[in-house]
């Protein structure tokens, strides 16, 4: 299961880094904090750079979340561990990690890039003005684009992420 940790602004990498160091990969499995490719104009000129696409969060696979934990607590960062609560009737912590629906969009969107990082979707405009999705991870979020701001080249997409909606932005490359 797939488990939320919010880190230090900035700290998703050193993070990343003492996970990989003290954490041993049976408990584990994989931690990534995913990014975006994204087109940005600098000085006339359209150039494709990578962003965070949840600042401050780094995501966390493990079969074992108490043990997990456990060991976070020894690491001497500024981490916090989404989802956890602790039951006074059972006397110990319950972890609550990413819904059926949050994994799904999540794998889905990672499956398309390389790295952990979400690559640019293709749009096209047809003939009516409508603008249709050629390729790439926004095939997987469609029903959830609320605008697509070609000036821009940004898709804005509204997600669930915990207990609230997001809205999270997305590259995209105008086709013809």
């Amino acid at each position: 299961m797939i488990y939320v940790l919010q880190v230090a602004p900035h700290e998703e990498n050193q993070i990343e880094n003492i996970f990989r160091e003290f954490m041993p990969s049976s408990l584990c499995q994989r931690f990534f904090h995913p990014m975006r490719r994204i087109s940005k104009k600098f000085h006339g000129e359209w150039v494709e750079t990578s962003e965070k696409i949840l600042p401050g969060y780094v995501f966390v696979e493990t079969n074992e979340p108490e043990e997990f934990y456990k060991r976070l607590k020894t690491i001497p960062r500024l981490t916090k561990m989404l989802g956890k609560s602790y039951n006074d009737s059972i006397s110990a912590w319950e972890f609550i990690g990413l819904s059926v629906e949050e994994t799904e969009w999540l794998e889905n969107i990672m499956s398309c890039g390389e790295n952990n990082e979400v690559k640019l979707s293709c749009v096209k405009r047809d003939e009516f003005g409508n603008i249709k999705v050629i390729s790439g991870p926004l095939l997987y979020l469609a029903d959830k684009v609320k605008k697509i701001d070609l000036h821009r080249r940004i898709a804005k997409v509204e997600l669930s992420f915990g207990q609230k909606q997001s809205l999270l932005y997305f590259g995209i490359e105008i086709v013809d």
